[in-house]
């Protein structure tokens, strides 16, 4: 039912773009987020934080636009002893990170006029779930391995409700020159619907293999459900 009222949002305000001048809006926020169902229960409610940028075009109500967002989840920092060349063990630190990058198409219906404007979105896109490990030698900081430990692709789709309040408006520009006319500040929240992923925890999951040179992972499996709250600003040209 969940994901249904995601779709029936998403093609409602795609479909609605109406009334009386376009206008186009570039926002950038940043993001914590807080993981739902399995992916709580095999994370262990571990938080995520990022940021996101976005674009709308719209006419009155309707908009229609494009979300990049990348989301940190988690990762560690460690000296560890690494088999080096002719089997020398070098000192290395090693650092792992594990992130989550989403691109999706929105589409949003928001009061137009005001100081304070609510707004209701529905979205679909991608997923892409990496982890990725750096080890440097500890005496010269040259990189002696690195490597794309984990990727997965998946879906996401969902439904948020935010509002802007407006901080500054440019009352001077009668010719309606294409300049930013209107700032905002942006709060929202998302529910995000998220495909089945694969993917690592944390920095036990990776281990390095000294006869091949090379990280071997144990990864974990579940759908990808998670909350986020935004907080940002918007430029409305």
């Amino acid at each position: 039912m969940k994901k249904l009222i995601a779709l029936f949002l998403f093609s409602f305000f795609a479909g609605n773009l109406f009334a009386q001048h376009p206008h186009f809006t570039i926002g950038g926020n940043v993001t914590v987020a807080n993981p739902q169902g399995e992916f709580e229960k095999v994370t262990g409610n571990k938080n995520m934080w990022g940021g996101s940028i976005e674009g709308f075009a719209g006419l009155g109500w309707g908009n229609i636009g494009l979300n990049m967002n990348y989301l940190y989840r988690g990762g560690d920092t460690f000296k560890r002893s690494l088999g080096g060349p002719q089997g020398v063990p070098v000192n290395a630190d090693v650092d792992i990170t594990n992130g989550l990058f989403n691109l999706q198409l929105v589409g949003r219906l928001m009061y137009p006029e005001g100081m304070f404007r609510p707004y209701v979105e529905g979205f679909i896109g991608g997923a892409f779930f990496s982890t990725t490990t750096s080890a440097k030698d500890r005496n010269t900081g040259e990189e002696i391995a690195g490597d794309t430990n984990q990727d997965d692709l998946t879906w996401v789709m969902g439904y948020s409700a935010g509002a802007l309040f407006k901080i500054w408006e440019d009352r001077e520009n009668s010719m309606q020159l294409m300049r930013p006319s209107t700032l905002f500040i942006d709060f929202k929240v998302k529910n995000n619907f998220g495909g089945q992923a694969e993917y690592l925890l944390s920095s036990e999951d990776i281990y390095f293999d000294d006869p091949s040179s090379t990280w071997k992972t144990r990864t974990s499996t579940s759908k990808t459900d998670y909350l986020s709250w935004h907080v940002g600003v918007a430029v409305v040209f």
